[in-house]
């Protein structure tokens, strides 16, 4: 049976070094001390180095993620722990862990891992051709059938928070989902589809 069943899924590139780094931080976790991380920020395509207090290691898609107080930015951030270059523990530093803060609720309204704090419907809408396929899962809390229409398409609603995370997902499905509402994504979705088409001309 072992020769019969197999899980394909992304594998990191130095899961080694992940590895260490990934122990490293749940020490820091569990012993409530600061770190300082060299982190790649990849929209600017640079390290960054930053002081954190971090409360906890979230696990989304097969990807571990590190979220925490940054005390570069004075306010709660997300890092993915694969982009993380270096850690230095500073054991010496040990913060309090604020009471009113849940690693749960602070997840619960985000669609990936970035809680932006500005919660939003998103409606879109999914061929017959997959329809059956997103009415038997469930890809968010907040996900809601509203319409099964005559055609065999159905129409969902979501209410997310960290929105852009989202666009890639729904490239993913190709022609097969129509983006509803909100207005201004349809309308970057239909810029990033005028971008793919570039590329291939």
């Amino acid at each position: 049976m072992q020769e019969r069943i197999h899980v394909v899924e992304e594998q990191l590139a130095d899961p080694d070094r992940v590895g260490e780094i990934f122990a490293m931080l749940v020490q820091a976790v569990k012993e409530s001390h600061r770190v300082k991380l060299r982190y790649y920020v990849a929209y600017r395509g640079e390290d960054s180095q930053r002081v954190v207090e971090p409360y906890g290691l979230i696990c989304k898609r097969h990807n571990w993620y590190l979220v925490g107080y940054c005390l570069k930015r004075n306010d709660i951030r997300v890092f993915r722990v694969d982009q993380v270059s270096a850690v230095i523990p500073y054991t010496d530093e040990r913060f309090a862990y604020p009471e009113d803060f849940s690693l749960k609720d602070y997840m619960a309204r985000s669609w990936g891992v970035i809680n932006d704090g500005v919660v939003r419907r998103v409606r879109l809408k999914f061929s017959p051709q997959v329809a059956r396929r997103v009415k038997s899962l469930v890809y968010h809390p907040s996900q809601r059938i509203r319409e099964d229409l005559a055609d065999g398409s159905v129409v969902i609603s979501l209410e997310i928070c960290g929105i852009d995370e989202m666009k890639t997902w729904i490239v993913q499905w190709g022609d097969m989902v129509e983006v509803l509402e909100p207005w201004w994504l349809r309308e970057e979705m239909c810029a990033m589809a005028r971008r793919m088409l570039e590329v291939y001309e």
